[in-house]
């Protein structure tokens, strides 16, 4: 049984729900809650992450690999059940509106959750990209795995249609900062290319002396070209936290 397995069992024990009440909570399969408890299902589902972000539960803790799955056992109960509270609930430990990751001197390039870019903030983002306040007020989540934590990452929320079927509307699309561009951005791969006034999520397509050819995969849709002085970030694609298992999409 995977942590979050145990973690996702300690939450559900924790509100005295069963695997039924859960799943009608969080608008999911009883199964699905069954597959995750016994470590069979590794996808979380969005709605299941959605719920658990209603109840305020600390989702920095939930995802992260490193940080046990309860207190310390030998702790009078009291003491336990306060320390499993405090683990639980992400207010007990933020200081803003966003779930604050605590690290203890650590390299910033370590430090830290992955920001969310939501559809709401995808037009002020290019303007505040390197606003430490504006940053530090999206919604942060924690992916399991070392490079996620020593390399910069970031999520930004897919609108449109033009990714179809690769990537469709809402999906969750988890980049990783790409330094020292256009050398080190490859044809054929999915970025996500941050400019003055847009975010763009596309597969690179040509490299020019003065732009850059981006291909949508929905086939609706042309190439098209963005100039290179206007891009302010460019994200390599990681990852993907879709709404639904990509076997059932068109279930």
């Amino acid at each position: 049984m995977s942590l979050i397995s145990q973690k996702f069992r300690v939450i559900r024990k924790y509100f005295r729900y069963t695997q039924k009440e859960f799943a009608d909570k969080a608008s999911v399969s009883q199964r699905d809650i069954s597959q995750i408890e016994n470590g069979k299902k590794e996808f979380i589902h969005r709605n299941i992450i959605r719920f658990l972000l209603s109840e305020n539960i600390n989702l920095n803790w939930f995802f992260d690999d490193r940080l046990p799955a309860l207190p310390d056992l030998d702790l009078p109960e009291t003491e336990k059940n306060t320390q499993l509270a405090k683990t639980l609930f992400a207010d007990q430990i933020r200081v803003s509106s966003a779930p604050v990751f605590v690290e203890q001197k650590l390299p910033v390039a370590i430090r830290g959750p992955i920001r969310v870019v939501s559809k709401e903030k995808v037009p002020t983002y290019p303007g505040h990209h390197q606003d430490k306040g504006f940053l530090s007020s999206l919604i942060a989540i924690m992916m399991p795995g070392e490079r996620y934590r020593t390399l910069l990452h970031r999520a930004f929320e897919m609108v449109g249609d033009s990714m179809d079927p690769t990537i469709v509307s809402h999906n969750l699309v988890i980049g990783c900062l790409v330094k020292d561009w256009p050398e080190n951005v490859k044809v054929g791969y999915v970025y996500i290319f941050v400019t003055v006034d847009d975010i763009i999520i596309a597969r690179l397509n040509k490299i020019n002396t003065i732009d850059l050819v981006l291909a949508p995969d929905n086939k609706q849709y042309k190439p098209f070209t963005i100039e290179q002085g206007k891009v302010l970030e460019v994200w390599k694609q990681q990852a993907l936290i879709v709404d639904q298992p990509i076997s059932n999409r068109n279930a």
